[in-house]
Formats: C-alpha cells, structure tokens, sequence
C-alpha cells in the first residue's frame, strides 16, 4: 500500500490548521496502517524558514518530514476530465491524477465523476452561485481547508454538475498552502 502525506503551510515558523492535518492523519493511520495514535504534528515540524511548505510522509510510522519553499501558482485554464478513481486517502502514489493532469494542457484539471463535479489535481474547490459559495458535496478528497470553511460556515456542500460553471459568478480552489484563490469566471477557462 502507498504512504501517504500531510502538507502543511508554514508562517512565522509555525503550521497553520494542524488540528485539521492531525483530524485526517489520525483517521488514516487508523484506517489504512491500522496504528492508533494521538501524535500530534506540530511536534515533528522544525522549519527551517519562517515561511515554506511542510511535507510529512506516513505509513505505519512517519517516514519523512521536508521543507520546501512556497512557489505561487495561478490557474487560468482547466480541463475537465471525467475519472472513476477513488482518491479518499491523501496517497503518495498518484500517477492516474499525474496522467490526467499533463495530458491536459492546461493550467490545471478538474476531474468529474458520474457527471458530477469533484476537485482539481491539487485542491478542492467551490463555486459562487448567488449569495452562496458551493463545494462539491463528493470531492475525490476531503480536504483539510475545505473541512475547515465547512465547519466554519463559509462554504456549503451542493451536488454540482458542469453545467453549475455557467451559473457561478465566481470560481475557488482551496488547500492548506493555497488557502482561497477566488477567480471572476470571465477570467479563467474549461473546456
């Protein structure tokens, strides 16, 4: 079975949200290693700088913690790309999300499933319609931002088709290092 990870956002040398990180790295340790713990991850993280990406890779222990500078990402393109893959666990192991993603060509995919709208390669995402902002009620995986916007009310799960692209006046992606990129639909693309 693949490891699988946590990436954390580093500011002022701290991680950002680790009860969500910790949440999701308890109930797959349990679920997938079978490993009962209470670890808490902050207490693996030393950074290096104040300000980076934290990578913790886990199995049925923590195999690896590295750090990597924060390189920002714009989307502007989008393919959407239609999968039948489970992606319920953060795995290492993505090569069919790998595959989609640089046959694409485009900035980003957004991977639908039975005709419902799910995530991006690296992000959950929601959708302005009206006064509401929507996420996918089935994402492909739970991310700990959107747990977190959910939990906070800022965001609600809708069952959302392709079709719901037309109706939104503006289109997000969110995950722990991107937190909330917000995009005017006038000023990105699907095909």
């Amino acid at each position: 079975m693949s490891p699988c990870f946590e990436t954390l956002l580093i500011r002022e040398h701290k991680p950002l949200h680790v009860g969500f990180h910790n949440a999701r790295f308890w109930a797959t340790s349990r679920v997938l290693f079978g490993v009962e713990t209470r670890l808490d991850l902050a207490s693996l993280i030393t950074p290096p700088l104040p300000a980076c990406r934290c990578k913790i890779t886990y199995a049925k222990e923590v195999l690896c913690v590295e750090y990597s500078p924060l390189v920002p990402r714009e989307f502007r393109t989008f393919k959407l790309v239609e999968t039948s893959h489970a992606y319920g666990y953060k795995y290492v192991q993505r090569g069919w999300i790998d595959a989609a993603k640089e046959a694409a060509g485009t900035d980003e995919v957004l991977f639908t499933c039975k005709g419902y709208l799910t995530d991006t390669s690296i992000a959950n995402i929601a959708l302005l319609i009206g006064d509401k902002w929507c996420t996918p009620k089935t994402p492909l995986l739970k991310g700990t931002a959107r747990a977190r916007w959910l939990q906070e009310g800022r965001i609600c799960e809708t069952a959302l088709k392709p079709q719901d692209l037309k109706n939104a006046q503006k289109f997000a992606i969110m995950n722990a290092l991107l937190e909330w990129q917000e995009y005017p639909m006038q000023a990105i693309a699907f095909t």
